[in-house]
């Protein structure tokens, strides 16, 4: 570690002893996170942060924007109703409220290992959902996915605003969101090759991360 001191956004930290003498003449005297964030940089731990933030929002995108494919195909092979169509579009979305309101363990366990295993939680569910025998089954496989999605959505957010430098925050988050808008192109291109073999093979393809 290079500083020590709290994470608080408006604490100050000092160099530890034993840091290179370039780091420590960069960062002598007391400074603020951000600031150090700033000073250091872009490097190889940013961009490995940036790979794993844009991996969980493609899926996240991914799964939120099977909704309304999903529901015109399982309509049709379970002969669903009204009711039932309404609860399987809110299902995913009723996990992610409960996963954004649960995000809080991060500050417990870490910001790196819950937006993993929200990202792995996507995945299993996702691949899971593929393979339900009935509408109950879907139902409930959709919202522990959509929990996943609420989990990892909100703290790999919380680690952009937190490690990237400053100047290069809102460049992300737009990207960020540019991603989410070509997510959603390519599940009209999956729905359009997959939709001869099912709308199983489609949840399958849009849960490979």
């Amino acid at each position: 570690m290079v500083y020590e001191g709290t994470l608080g956004m408006e604490e100050s930290i000092r160099p530890i002893e034993g840091t290179s003498p370039r780091t420590a003449e960069m960062i002598s005297g007391e400074i603020s996170l951000d600031e150090a964030i700033d000073r250091i940089d872009w490097g190889p731990f940013q961009l490995h942060l940036l790979c794993l933030i844009g991996t969980c929002t493609a899926c996240d995108s991914m799964e939120v924007g099977l909704i309304a494919f999903l529901q015109e195909c399982v309509k049709e092979e379970w002969h669903l109703n009204t009711n039932q169509e309404a609860m399987l579009s809110s299902s995913i979305l009723v996990g992610q409220i409960l996963g954004i309101l649960s995000a809080s363990m991060a500050d417990t366990f870490g910001r790196r290992p819950v937006v993993i295993g929200g990202l792995w939680v996507v995945i299993i569910f996702g691949f899971a959902s593929a393979f339900a025998p009935d509408f109950v089954s879907l139902l409930v496989l959709r919202a522990f996915a959509g929990y996943g999605i609420g989990v990892s959505q909100c703290v790999s957010y919380d680690l952009c605003c937190e490690i990237l430098p400053r100047k290069y925050r809102t460049m992300i988050m737009f990207c960020d969101v540019v991603g989410v808008a070509a997510q959603l192109y390519l599940i009209i291109a999956l729905y359009f090759l997959l939709e001869p073999y099912g709308w199983r093979s489609i949840l399958f393809a849009c849960a490979i991360p």
